[in-house]
């Protein structure tokens, strides 16, 4: 676990990483501020993570609370306990760069999760251990599913890709995932620390997308553009309001905030516009600017308080920077931010909502609640009507949508200790997984109609701990899922020789 208040060059590191740029003398100068008197909302210790970047909770659910680890696993707390297993592990699949930017980032709970157990989560892939096509820091918005049997753990450990984002740099690569009044899934992606990207149409970078329903494939639209990093942002569950924290680059922090409508349209003006400086006439402006002459680094975008329990917080933004020691508040209404002493941040990667609207907190080493009052209530999101197929929410699948299976062919080939051969064939083009235990995971992607031979090797240890044995027998999963989400499962046996 690692200690509570970082080391100031601690922090530095972590506000050049986060906003690629760092004045030292301002965060030299802000390590040294006294923490402020101490206000009603405090904080509880939910647990011990590590590297903690996301906190979420399914819709209505008041048990379960989700914590990302950046390194690829997600973690479940179930009544205040967390489970000794992961919920689901990605750490082989996901690229990271130590303490950098990359990794697993976020997850996001579909409104219908309760009944249909769909969820998504925003990664930086690790190429190799992906389908041919997969790069080394691409990002990957992937859509799993909640065990039938257990849940506390998802169906599979590899999720079928929705998006793959080509991201050539090691930063700047957004990381929030989130479900939006509409029911669309709405995903950050930053600049891919070239300012241009971010008012190009023909790119996805610098802007927020909207994947009007992901279970069908279906390409992201530009929802919102002229943003750097926009690490995190969040929907008010009450009026569906957008609240942005928009990292800034050498002189200002921005949080934007824009009226909800699935049309989205908005553009926040970087490169020409950092916050209110520069050419920012046309541009949607922040609501507020924070200096870094005065301490800030990088921000860290938070939630509008619904949560009961938190009386002095009601209707507040709760959010922080990477560099201050404690979160601050602002009124909805007119915008200034309020220290807020008794919310501890210190190493904070970022704030997080559960599906009742409680608020936590995730920092360096553990998550923390804020609390203040004891309150059961559990506030739903807003939720809009439309019609079917604007992505609000709806059980099970995509309404008129595809819910067959696809067809698959499965053939055993060369089997050795060391490598087998599992030929597939597949109806439909579709994604297959192929895993054993023991056995490096592999993924491709098939063509309708044609056969693919997929060559599964076996990790070291696996080959020093059997070379002995004259008989070695595996049970191989293989997943095939097509475009609509449909999914076959075959689990073979194979003898090793």
């Amino acid at each position: 676990m690692r200690p509570s208040q970082p080391s100031t060059a601690g922090m530095v590191r972590l506000a050049a990483l986060i906003r690629g740029f760092a004045p030292v003398a301002a965060a030299l100068a802000l390590a040294a501020l006294p923490a402020a008197a101490q206000a009603a909302p405090s904080s509880v210790k939910v647990g011990d993570f590590s590297e903690p970047v996301h906190v979420a909770g399914p819709p209505n659910d008041a048990s379960r609370v989700f914590v990302v680890e950046q390194g690829g696993l997600v973690k479940v707390v179930v009544n205040g306990q967390t489970a000794a297993a992961p919920f689901l592990d990605l750490t082989e699949e996901t690229l990271t760069d130590g303490g950098g930017e990359r990794g697993l980032l976020s997850i996001a709970f579909a409104p219908d999760y309760a009944s249909s157990g769909r969820f998504y989560v925003f990664l930086t892939a690790r190429g190799s251990a992906w389908a041919e096509g997969v790069g080394d820091g691409d990002i990957l918005v992937l859509e799993g599913r909640r065990s039938a049997q257990n849940p506390n753990v998802a169906e599979t450990a590899t999720p079928r890709i929705v998006a793959d984002v080509d991201h050539s740099a090691s930063n700047h690569n957004g990381g929030q995932l989130a479900f939006g009044p509409d029911g669309a899934l709405y995903a950050s992606i930053g600049d891919n620390a070239s300012g241009a990207n971010a008012q190009s149409g023909g790119n996805l970078f610098g802007k927020i997308l909207r994947f009007a329903d992901p279970r069908t494939g279906a390409a992201p639209a530009i929802w919102a553009r002229g943003l750097r990093n926009p690490w995190r942002f969040s929907f008010d569950r009450v009026t569906g309001e957008v609240w942005i924290g928009d990292v800034g680059e050498v002189t200002q922090e921005e949080i934007d905030r824009v009226p909800f409508t699935s049309a989205g349209g908005h553009n926040f003006g970087w490169p020409g516009c950092e916050g209110t400086l520069g050419d920012c006439s046309g541009f949607a402006a922040p609501v507020m600017t924070f200096q870094h002459d005065a301490g800030y680094a990088a921000i860290i975008g938070g939630f509008v308080v619904r949560d009961p329990g938190l009386p002095s917080l009601a209707g507040r933004y709760l959010f922080g920077d990477l560099a201050k020691q404690t979160a601050f508040s602002a009124a909805a209404a007119s915008p200034s931010p309020r220290p807020e002493a008794g919310v501890p941040t210190s190493g904070t990667r970022s704030f997080g909502e559960d599906g009742c609207g409680r608020i936590y907190v995730a920092m360096a080493g553990e998550v923390r609640r804020v609390t203040e009052t004891a309150s059961s209530t559990c506030v739903p999101p807003v939720s809009l009507p439309g019609p079917p197929g604007s992505g609000q929410p709806s059980p099970g699948p995509a309404p008129g949508g595809d819910t067959t299976k696809p067809v698959v062919r499965v053939k055993k080939g060369k089997r050795r200790l060391r490598a087998f051969v599992i030929r597939l064939r597949s109806a439909e083009d579709a994604r297959a997984t192929v895993k054993a235990r023991g056995y490096r995971t592999r993924r491709v992607r098939l063509a309708a109609g044609v056969p693919r031979a997929v060559k599964v090797k076996a990790k070291r240890a696996t080959v020093r701990r059997l070379r002995d044995r004259r008989r070695v027998v595996r049970t191989v999963r293989i997943r095939v899922v097509d475009a609509a989400g449909n999914a076959t499962v075959r689990t073979p046996r194979i003898r090793l020789r």
